[in-house]
């Protein structure tokens, strides 16, 4: 409500599999969110640094957690951001052996 009453709108990054845990976001309040205009994005699966696993698993772990947080949105979303890293569009291909 904050950012709605000066007009402002934030992008939130969120871990997928914290979506519903104690202490964190429910599915309810991101759609919320989200239909106040707030964007909300990818902060991985689980937390995990990517550069400390193998490519295959980093892959994964930006999939599924794109997957997971569309599904409770019921909608898609763009922007994927690593732990202490920058943050990048994903990209929708048809090839998913990229």
């Amino acid at each position: 409500p904050l950012l709605q009453k000066y007009n402002l709108t934030a992008t939130f990054f969120v871990t997928a599999n914290n979506i519903d845990k104690h202490g964190y976001c429910s599915k309810l309040q991101l759609r919320e969110m989200s239909d106040a205009g707030m964007e909300i994005a990818s902060h991985g699966l689980t937390h995990q640094y990517l550069t400390e696993m193998s490519r295959v698993d980093a892959k994964e772990q930006i999939a599924k957690s794109k997957i997971l947080i569309e599904d409770k949105l019921d909608k898609s979303i763009a922007i994927f951001k690593e732990i202490h890293n920058s943050m990048f569009v994903i990209e929708q291909r048809s090839n998913q052996n990229c």
